[in-house]
């Protein structure tokens, strides 16, 4: 697991660096904070969403069946 480090998103913005927004796998919004896992990014908000053990069970088999298609792909 690799946080949102990468320096593809890093810019330079007056006197420092700015991090850019990044489209997330699973909710395809944009967002600057999240993780990247196997090359694809997960915003902060879906990475709780999945830890979260109160989560509907329809929400679960979605996220469940986004992080199988994330394998998948990089099984390929």
């Amino acid at each position: 697991m690799q946080f949102n480090n990468d320096v593809n998103n890093i810019i330079k913005k007056g006197d420092g660096y700015v991090q850019t927004n990044r489209t997330c796998y699973i909710c395809n919004k944009e967002s600057d904070k999240g993780i990247e896992i196997l090359g694809s990014y997960i915003c902060r908000n879906c990475e709780q969403e999945m830890i979260d053990e109160e989560g509907s069970e329809l929400k679960m088999e979605y996220y469940k069946s986004k992080v199988k298609s994330l394998w998948r792909n990089n099984l390929s």
